[in-house]
């Protein structure tokens, strides 16, 4: 049997079946969080921006190169990339002097060379693949050409580099903010897409609004201008009740008919929150992503279950436009 090489990944779900390594292939982030806290002039700089090493870069996933059989020492081992979407580094924390594919679209190691056999025996189980570009795809391959340089064996995977590109990036404190309110965000998959005002909340942006702030019942009100559902759409009994709350969301045009977040348009969770869809791009399909005012804080936009938690409690009903 002659040579053989394969490339195999890990990406944000896993280890990438061979079946699925060309469609639909790997997911990684699009490296555009902020792990290492450095701004410029107040604003964080995207760690996809930094040739590192970054402290606490934990969006990069790794990639191996299998060859075999392993002992040879004649040919050559390729990695190429199709674009300029995908950096591939020799660690997880990048740094100027572990770069791979990042200033040239090829790497070559003559296995000839014992400098060069040493150099890909140590990298290629430790090879670190970093999305540069938003929401596009890359394809990486390695390739086995042998002593005459004809092409023995090659495998490909397809990348597909995902983040939440809607908003701007949080700086480090409202990193820290966000993080410890809601621990299940996930970095590069949320960003704030509005500013911080007590004018509105999640509720009145549940339903589109940007000028009123919705409270339960009337003990809850934290504004003279506050709109109280249990007292318009209810009986004024200090408590809300499920039939009231749908009240008040049949008259701004919903109707509790959704399953869940994939038919949703609003999201309502148990500690009076909700969260409105985003009808947006961001995951490339594989994240439901909606949009949250959160309090007198910011607006951001999120996947689907990554609020749920001790503040917002769980979603427990879930509306669509009539």
């Amino acid at each position: 049997m002659g040579a053989q090489i394969d490339l195999s990944a890990i990406d944000l779900y896993g280890t990438v079946a061979e079946g699925n390594e060309e469609n639909p292939g790997a997911y990684v982030h699009y490296n555009i969080d902020n792990d290492n806290g450095n701004t410029s002039g107040g604003n964080p700089i995207a760690d996809k921006d930094e040739d590192g090493p970054v402290s606490g870069e934990n969006d990069l996933k790794q990639a191996t190169i299998t060859l075999k059989p392993s002992s040879l020492e004649t040919g050559k081992v390729i990695l190429k990339r199709s674009n300029t979407k995908v950096r591939t580094w020799k660690s997880s924390t990048k740094g100027g002097n572990n770069k791979i594919l990042v200033d040239s679209n090829e790497k070559t190691w003559d296995l000839s060379d014992s400098n060069q056999r040493q150099d890909f025996n140590n990298v290629k189980n430790n090879l670190w693949v970093e999305g540069y570009q938003d929401n596009g795809s890359s394809n990486l391959t390695a390739e086995y050409r042998d002593a005459e340089n004809n092409l023995v064996g090659s495998d490909t995977i397809k990348y597909t580099f995902i983040g939440a590109i809607c908003g701007r990036q949080p700086t480090p404190s409202e990193r820290n903010d966000a993080g410890s309110t809601f621990p299940n965000l996930i970095h590069c998959e949320w960003s704030i897409t509005g500013e911080a005002t007590p004018i509105y909340n999640c509720i009145a942006w549940s339903v589109g609004e940007t000028t009123t702030w919705y409270v339960d019942v009337e003990a809850h009100r934290m504004h003279p201008y506050d709109i109280v559902i249990d007292n318009v759409w209810g009986n004024g009994d200090s408590t809300m009740t499920m039939a009231e709350l749908d009240a008040f969301y049949d008259a701004k045009g919903y109707e509790s008919t959704a399953t869940g977040p994939n038919d949703a348009d609003v999201m309502y969770y148990s500690g009076f929150h909700g969260a409105r869809k985003k009808g947006c791009n961001c995951g490339a399909g594989k994240w439901i992503m909606f949009e949250s005012k959160c309090g007198e804080w910011v607006r951001i936009e999120h996947v689907h279950n990554q609020l749920n938690g001790v503040v917002y409690g769980d979603p427990v009903r879930y509306y669509k436009h009539k």
